[in-house]
């Protein structure tokens, strides 16, 4: 029978490695349209039959063309969909009946995330949405318990550029990572992989150039580089372009760098145009209130710096809503209710 675990729905089951040294193993999503298997090992007929009872199988999914594993008879058995990666589809002893590029979706719920130069073509990871969980197969390893390693770097296409490639995943903090092989990390999985990632001396994982970022209006920097107090962004703001609402941390301290061209920058005082070479300061409360604003013929690059407290508060005077980290959502203030409202009366 499958161990059921703390990510909701989900199952694992496992085989042991004799030459690793450790357990592979497979996950399982059991949703109603049919369950999900990722890098499935051999079952026993006592996991087969919870398989059953769970709804049966509708797809495998491949993280990667070296861990096939036990997928052609599963889906022989099942007549489950096989989805992998395009890259790593002539690559696996049979055709799998889907194939997914980086950032598509899996199936509901679940989106692909490319991993380069890893064991294999077409090696990803597959993204929980919602829930800062990913599951992951090769390069990475469960071992020893509690820890992430990487595999040995002679089963790398490209060491150095593959660790480089793992920023996909610390990009977005994950708190979860079930592992296919060696034991999963089910809290606190980014400083373990960053834990990883910094042992390496070929590859300073904390540096980043420009050049590397997403080239979209908005680049997340800090997770992409290990950051945990400060988070680090750049905007790249076209004429016509805002950076985002007009806004203020009640406790987080906040810097914005002007890199490039100039902008408009909206604040509780009124608007001025800011320019290349300029640093501002935005204290914590509403009087570091502020919006930056594209009013020029030509692209403006902004630097914004801040820190990330857990307890973070931001709020939002044009439309008057509060968004807090703690439970990553926003409200309306003037649906501010009372200590007791909807307590009930004591019995």
């Amino acid at each position: 029978m499958m161990k059921r675990l703390s990510l909701h729905g989900f199952y694992s089951w496992s085989t042991f490695d004799e030459r690793r040294g450790v357990d592979m193993h497979g996950h399982l999503w059991a949703r109603e349209d049919g369950c999900v298997a990722f890098d499935p090992p051999a079952m026993s007929d006592a996991d087969r039959q919870h398989l059953e009872e769970l709804g049966g199988l509708r797809t495998i999914v491949l993280t990667g063309s070296q861990q096939e594993r036990d997928a052609a008879s599963l889906r022989e058995h099942s007549g489950a969909e096989v989805v992998a990666h395009e890259l790593a589809a002539t690559h696996l002893s049979f055709p799998p009946g889907r194939t997914v590029a980086d950032g598509e979706e899996v199936v509901d719920g679940l989106r692909a995330v490319h991993l380069a130069y890893g064991t294999g073509p077409g090696t990803i990871a597959v993204d929980i949405a919602g829930s800062r969980a990913f599951v992951v197969g090769d390069p990475l390893v469960g071992s020893p318990a509690g820890s992430v390693s990487l595999v040995p770097d002679a089963d790398l296409a490209d060491p150095p550029r593959a660790v480089l490639a793992l920023r996909a995943l610390l990009r977005h903090e994950p708190q979860t990572l079930l592992l296919s092989t060696g034991d999963s990390v089910h809290h606190g999985a980014h400083d373990r992989l960053l834990d990883c990632l910094e042992a390496r001396t070929d590859v300073y994982i904390n540096r980043i150039n420009v050049s590397e970022l997403d080239a979209g209006s908005q680049a997340e920097i800090g997770g992409l580089i290990g950051g945990r107090d400060l988070g680090y962004q750049l905007f790249r703001l076209d004429p016509g372009e805002f950076n985002c609402p007009f806004h203020f941390h009640h406790f987080d301290e906040e810097m914005a760098y002007v890199m490039e061209g100039e902008c408009v920058m909206r604040t509780d005082r009124g608007e001025f145009t800011i320019r290349e070479g300029d640093f501002i300061a935005f204290r914590a409360g509403p009087r570091g209130v502020h919006k930056f604003v594209n009013r020029s013929a030509a692209r403006c690059v902004l630097f914004v710096l801040g820190e990330q407290h857990p307890h973070l508060i931001c709020e939002y005077p044009d439309s008057e809503k509060i968004a807090t980290y703690v439970v990553n959502g926003a409200f309306r203030k003037r649906d501010v209710v009372g200590y007791w409202d909807g307590e009930g009366h004591a019995d």
